[in-house]
């Protein structure tokens, strides 16, 4: 029992799931392909900064959630909102399993209604905009280091 006990308390995390952008409206998602992939990139380096040395694992186009039974290292993920040439972005972090995710506001202004939601409640209805930043700038902008996303990473994931 005690060996049990001292094999799983020294095994690694499990990784860090990185989820592909959930895109709204969904409509846009396939126009907004190369867009999400580079936000995907900056979630993963957003990640990195505030959880050094923990390893990631980059999920493909198209899984924007985690499985049923929830993502057993945690995830990170982005909400991009889109309007015409304008976008906004919402940084998306779950905790281990099935559970909460936590929003934190990223590019655009944004008036976050909840701060976190349930596990598959869609996060877009918790978010107003009340303005975007230009899409082609939304790249340099999630480069920025937020400390809104980085704390959302540290106190959802540092366990």
């Amino acid at each position: 029992m005690i060996a049990v006990a001292l094999l799983l308390a020294a095994a690694p995390p499990a990784k860090l799931t990185i989820l592909w952008p959930r895109v709204i409206p969904s409509a846009q998602a396939e126009a907004t392909a190369e867009l999400a992939r580079a936000a995907q990139q900056k979630v993963s380096e957003a990640a990195r900064r505030a959880m050094p040395g923990r390893e990631h694992e980059l999920r493909p186009k198209g899984e924007r959630s985690c499985p049923d039974a929830g993502c057993p290292g945690g995830s990170v993920g982005v909400l991009l909102l889109r309007e015409g040439s304008g976008c906004a972005a919402v940084a998306l972090v779950g905790v281990p399993g099935r559970s909460r995710i936590r929003l934190a506001a990223w590019a655009g202004t944004l008036e976050l209604k909840k701060y976190e939601v349930e596990f598959r409640e869609p996060p877009e209805s918790s978010v107003r905009i009340k303005d975007y930043v230009a899409c082609t700038d939304l790249v340099a902008k999630l480069s920025e280091p937020s400390v809104d996303v980085d704390r959302a990473i540290v106190d959802m994931l540092a366990r």
